[in-house]
């Protein structure tokens, strides 16, 4: 071209077919408002006269993309002109030119705010024209725009839109709102001022950089990569996230990693291996919004598997909320078998649940601790790797598992309660730092066979409900092999199994504690008790309503002689230690003695501890007293009601324990007392119950009390109440 224009008219479909683009001197060609194309020959090898400048006119379409009108290509692909003929092309009230992969020359696009408004108005932004920024007909919509947000200016995303490069200057702000920014491959965010998230995303479409004065808070970000590269810088503590930070295939966070909010998510997507980075990198427990790679809840998923080893950015690592596993993806801590592997522990401060696959590390110190709950599907996997699985914290915690858990190692230091909803195994030892443990219906076990029987550390709380451990045909003794850490409410009452004499085979024993009263024996079926140590020979006369000790032998367990320590703390009313012992009984049958009977220890190592020596059998074990640990009815209220020449009264009581009678005595003067009336009392009983009695008196001023006398004789008077009826 040596000058003037070429029109290509208004005709809707024309499209020609031309040779090569030769540009000699400022020419014009005017595209026309019909939808039609005009066609050059690449032209990357033909001379441009430098300093001169082809105008396209009457072009119309978004920033970097394909004209809605009439068209002009160079060419079938990107390569038709060189970057230096594309930058003596300019697009008229628009700007510079670029060449799309098709060929088609479309304008670059570098944009600034004119004024406060809505990115979608073509009314808001100025274009530059080589020269400088003019009026435009389009807004920026397209990778390779260029964007800036002047002083002042309040740009508002109105719909989804694309740019390479975003500048936010002094004074500026971008508001997302609830649309999506895409930053196109090598993209740079530059934050002087404010940028408003709202509930939108932005999009790296590849490497790309967060810079500025002003940390840039995001609410969505999605890292999309290609198979080249795909790392997005977010800069030195100058990123946030407070939705969710996806990672999809061959994206992941550069240098430097965001902070994360407390109601933020960060989601490995790629459906590959991938190599964790800076994103997940703080070493140890950070603090949430300030720290950069600490985020709060992390889920892995779509097929997606963590190899949690790469890099050495700090080895301990921590989140602050939850670790999510979805089916089909995992979290590797011993990826590539590495040697030496990770040797801290991944902390989780929130819940943990697994539908896919755990695998702990393969070194010493590469645990899990959990501070929430854990819960696993059908179909995931734990590997342990003889690592430990921590339970610590404050709150009351889960354990959830399809079929049953199986830990190698359990440590629970935890001051409330773990809750299990399915079996819980634990294979090599069970520390019990702090906390108690309830399992429902369910069983925790230690050990897994006689080659495996496992061990208990202890120190502090308790079990309620079922637990089972192995015993191996041998002698055992002390906590670690024979202590099951029962309790009831706050009492701890343990039990501990000690074989003396080997069992012919070995097998385990399933103990709890059932809050079912003993049941009443007559004296014809009562033991006596010989003299021991400094306690004289009593004769059994109750049996508690606490409970009993059931402990049930399985999988082959027998023979072998054992000691039994019993500790009944929190029991009722204990008035002489030396009047205890422990019986055993055999399904439904009698209380009677099995082995030796020992001197009750009142300072035992968990307190009170009765204790009998060369036991056989199993069933249940309870403890039983003498006439001088009878308990006492409790009295509720006792009180008179005058009607006429007739008194009633009425008393209730919350508890008995062999109670047999109630008499009624009246007095005249409160010294000298008559026998009135008697009533059965219930005997045994945790439950209120009511009596009543009606007396004939004359006179104005009586007193009244009862009398309560035990099966065995013993008696106990209530308090004196007086009445006076006029």
């Amino acid at each position: 071209m040596i000058g003037g224009t070429l029109s290509t008219g208004s005709s809707t479909g024309y499209n020609e077919t031309v040779g090569t683009l030769q540009l000699e001197e400022n020419s014009i060609i005017n595209l026309g408002t019909g939808s039609h194309s005009l066609n050059f020959s690449a032209s990357n090898g033909v001379s441009w006269t430098s300093g001169k400048t082809l105008t396209i006119t009457g072009w119309s379409g978004g920033s970097g993309s394909s004209g809605t009108a009439g068209r002009i290509f160079v060419g079938s692909d990107a390569s038709g002109l060189t970057a230096e003929q594309l930058s003596q092309i300019t697009f008229a009230g628009i700007g510079e030119a670029k060449i799309l992969s098709t060929g088609e020359i479309v304008p670059k696009g570098i944009f600034q705010s004119k004024t406060t408004g809505n990115w979608n108005v073509a009314a808001t932004w100025e274009v530059y024209n080589g020269s400088g920024y003019t009026t435009t007909t389009i807004y920026p919509t397209k990778d390779e725009s260029t964007v800036t947000i002047k002083n002042t200016h309040v740009v508002t995303l109105t719909s989804d839109a694309t740019v390479s490069n975003l500048i936010i200057e002094s004074g500026g702000e971008l508001a997302l709102s609830d649309k999506s920014l895409t930053l196109a491959r090598d993209a740079t965010l530059t934050n002087n001022s404010t940028f408003t998230a709202g509930t939108g995303t932005v999009v790296f479409e590849g490497v790309g950089t967060v810079a500025g004065s002003q940390v840039t808070t995001f609410y969505n970000v999605i890292i999309n990569g290609t198979a080249e590269s795909g790392g997005v810088n977010f800069g030195a503590y100058k990123s946030k996230i407070d939705g969710t930070l996806t990672i999809n295939s061959w994206g992941y966070a550069d240098v430097n990693a965001p902070t994360y909010g407390v109601n933020s998510h960060l989601v490995y997507n790629t459906g590959a291996v991938y190599d964790r980075r800076v994103e997940w990198g703080a070493s140890g427990t950070g603090t949430i919004g300030v720290t950069p790679g600490y985020p709060n809840d992390v889920t892995i998923t779509v097929n997606t598997t963590l190899n949690y080893v790469h890099e050495t950015i700090g080895i301990a690592k921590s989140i602050y909320g939850d670790l999510v596993i979805d089916a089909g993806s995992s979290l590797y801590m011993d990826y590539g078998s590495p040697s030496p592997g990770i040797t801290d522990p991944l902390t989780v401060n929130g819940n943990v649940t697994i539908n896919g696959n755990l695998s702990l590390s393969n070194d010493v110190g590469g645990d899990i601790i959990v501070k929430g709950n854990w819960t696993r599907g059908a179909g995931s996997t734990l590997v342990n790797n003889e690592r430990a699985v921590f339970f610590t914290g404050t709150s009351e915690k889960v354990i959830n598992t399809a079929g049953g858990e199986t830990f190698d190692y359990v440590v629970l230091d935890n001051s409330s309660n773990l809750d299990l909803q399915s079996n819980v195994r634990v294979e090599e030892q069970l520390e019990m730092v702090s906390g108690n443990i309830t399992t429902n219906s369910n069983i925790l076990e230690i050990g897994t066979s006689v080659a495996e029987p496992g061990l208990l550390d202890y120190t502090s709380g308790m079990v309620f409900g079922n637990f089972k451990r192995w015993f191996i045909a041998s002698t055992n003794s002390g906590d670690n092999t024979g202590l099951f850490t029962l309790g009831v409410g706050t009492d701890f009452r343990p039990v501990l199994i000690e074989y003396t004499s080997a069992p012919s085979s070995g097998g385990s024993l399933t103990a709890q504690f059932v809050e079912t009263e003993m049941g009443w024996q007559n004296s014809g079926n009562s033991p006596t008790i010989t003299a021991v140590g400094s306690c004289g020979q009593f004769s059994v006369t109750n049996y508690s309503d606490e409970g009993y000790w059931q402990v049930d032998a399985a999988d082959g367990l027998s023979g072998g002689n054992y000691n039994i320590s019993i500790y009944p703390n929190g029991f009722e009313i204990i008035n002489d230690y030396c009047q205890l012992t422990a019986l055993k009984r055999v399904g439904a049958g009698n209380w009677v003695e099995s082995g030796t009977h020992k001197e009750p220890n009142q300072t035992g190592p968990y307190g009170l501890l009765v204790k009998r020596t060369g036991a056989t059998g199993w069933s249940n074990w309870g403890l039983a007293g003498g006439k001088n640990n009878v308990l006492p009815v409790e009295l509720v209220s006792f009180y008179a009601i005058c009607e006429g020449n007739f008194i009633d009264l009425f008393w209730e009581t919350a508890s008995e324990k062999n109670s047999d009678y109630f008499d009624v005595e009246r007095s005249s003067d409160g010294v000298i007392w008559m026998k009135v009336g008697e009533l059965k009392s219930a005997g045994n009983s945790k439950k209120q119950l009511e009596y009543s009695f009606r007396d004939i008196s004359k006179d104005e001023n009586v007193y009244y009390r009862l009398k309560q006398v035990d099966f065995d004789g013993k008696s106990e008077f209530s308090e004196i109440i007086a009445v006076k009826c006029f």
